[in-house]
């Protein structure tokens, strides 16, 4: 595994066009991803790009919380089942959707990452 992972948190809520000072990179210490009992840590393959994204950087009630600034942007996603919890029932090497973010690698509940089954002549592609 790396020693190190990127993510893409929020940097400044923007007041018109997001921009270049909207977002930033950060690097994290892969050795921070801790899983607990009942949770994976996915390596995230895919990232869904949606309208609704624009929404969550306003810092108005909405049908989910903003997300806060530092927070990593909030986005589904495909991943692979890396690491697991001594509760989990995904296996290692699963394909899973779910809200990661917009990072390398996260640490969910399992429950919040479902497990994809799909036909061989599909691309985990087809699947966002």
């Amino acid at each position: 595994m790396p020693s190190h992972y990127t993510r893409i948190v929020l940097n400044e809520r923007p007041p018109g066009d997001i921009d270049s000072k909207t977002f930033r990179s950060e690097k994290a210490s892969y050795s921070e991803l801790k899983v607990g009992d009942d949770q994976v840590l996915v390596q995230v393959t895919w990232l869904s790009l949606d309208p609704a994204m624009r929404g969550w950087l306003r810092d108005e009630r909405s049908y989910l919380p903003p997300v806060q600034i530092g927070e990593t942007m909030r986005a589904g996603g495909l991943g692979v089942v890396v690491n697991k919890g001594r509760d989990v029932k995904l296996k290692i090497g699963q394909l899973v959707s779910g809200t990661f973010g917009w990072t390398e690698y996260a640490v969910v509940r399992e429950k919040d990452a479902e497990a994809i089954k799909y036909v061989l002549k599909l691309h985990s592609t087809d699947l966002v």
